[in-house]
């Protein structure tokens, strides 16, 4: 039941010029599909992820180029905070003088109006610069004029 070329070609010349047309038609859809599907489709995506890429890279460059552009203003400020740090730390004492530190901060205690019970100086925390301290004081300063006991911890902080 095999047809040979010349019984197909004969078929083929009898089908009404309409049909012909419409299965070309189908056959030129399905390549054009086809042909999208394998090669069109995974163009696009690479072209969406390189794009979305190059946006990234774009603001990157631009946030690299502001940073680049005010280096010596950066500079600068770093050697301004650099000489602000200097003096902070010179401003510190260099040793731990905790009967000094405690007299002094009972005397400003007392000026703002304070009375401080007592301070007892408790042990050295792991921060290399810190001691901390219990302090008990009396607050004058309630609405209905009661006393009220109030306790803190403060933290002395010197040079090492």
């Amino acid at each position: 039941m095999a047809l040979n070329t010349q019984e197909l070609l004969a078929k083929v010349v009898k089908v009404p010029l309409q049909q012909k047309l419409i299965v070309v038609g189908v056959m030129v859809c399905l390549i054009t599909g086809l042909n999208f599907y394998l090669e069109i489709g995974p163009l696009r995506e690479t072209i969406t992820q390189r794009e979305a890429e190059h946006e990234t890279l774009e603001k990157d460059l631009i946030q690299k180029q502001s940073i680049a552009n005010n280096l010596a203003q950066f500079r600068h400020e770093k050697e301004i905070l650099e000489r602000k740090l200097a003096q902070a730390l010179t401003e510190l004492p260099n040793e731990a003088n905790i009967d000094d530190l405690i007299r002094s901060f009972s005397e400003v205690g007392n000026k703002s109006g304070l009375i401080i019970n007592t301070i007892e100086p408790q042990a050295e925390m792991d921060f290399d610069a810190a001691v901390t301290a219990e302090l008990a004081a009396v607050d004058f300063v309630d609405v209905r004029g009661q006393e009220a006991a109030k306790r803190a911890t403060s933290s002395i902080f010197t040079r090492k």
